[in-house]
């Protein structure tokens, strides 16, 4: 058996493995399916808020930035101003 040739195979199956790895990583991306992590970690209580009722935080909250997207419809994210600690 000619081993610069099994060498060369060897090396080529490595290669098309990773370009293969990074074809999928890329579809990944590009299909959407990150949304799904992102939703989990970018939610109100991943931002340490809470979701409530209503369109504004009540007294000693303040609004999460895109507080309103982060929860469902008529719900703000919320979170507790420092001072206010319970």
């Amino acid at each position: 058996m000619n081993k610069k040739g099994a060498e060369l195979t060897l090396n080529v199956m490595i290669i098309l493995i990773i370009l293969l790895i990074a074809l999928i990583v890329l579809v990944i991306i590009f299909s959407g399916k990150t949304s799904i992590f992102s939703k989990t970690t970018g939610g109100c209580q991943a931002r340490g808020g809470s979701c409530m009722d209503g369109e504004e935080c009540p007294l000693g909250y303040a609004p999460a930035a895109l507080g309103a997207k982060l929860c469902n419809s008529g719900q703000v994210c919320c979170i507790l101003l420092e001072g206010n600690a319970q």
